[in-house]
């Protein structure tokens, strides 16, 4: 299998990095901030969706599905009061 080599970069708005690579395969890689966008918009919706914001399944998310994204979403939750209380933010 050959190497594939990235042929091009570009911002997917403040949420992360879409990646076109030799082969013409596009992978979008989300950030910490855009994980948490696309887990609450999975939790809003009850569906599953891709990295692009796209509905890849009809049926709902699984209970264990659910719980991981809202779990997610508390620590994202909890480290942002933490940094706020460290910097006095609050």
């Amino acid at each position: 299998m050959a190497k594939k080599s990235v042929v091009e970069k570009k911002s997917f708005g403040n949420l992360g990095q879409k990646v076109r690579y030799s082969d013409g395969t596009e992978r979008t890689f989300l950030n910490p901030h855009g994980k948490g966008v696309k887990y609450a918009a999975e939790l809003r919706e009850n569906r599953r969706v891709t990295n692009d914001m796209q509905v890849i399944k009809q049926e709902g998310l699984t209970d264990t599905q659910a719980a991981y994204r809202s779990g997610y979403l508390d620590a994202q939750k909890d480290q942002a009061a933490i940094w706020k209380k460290k910097n006095g933010r609050n």
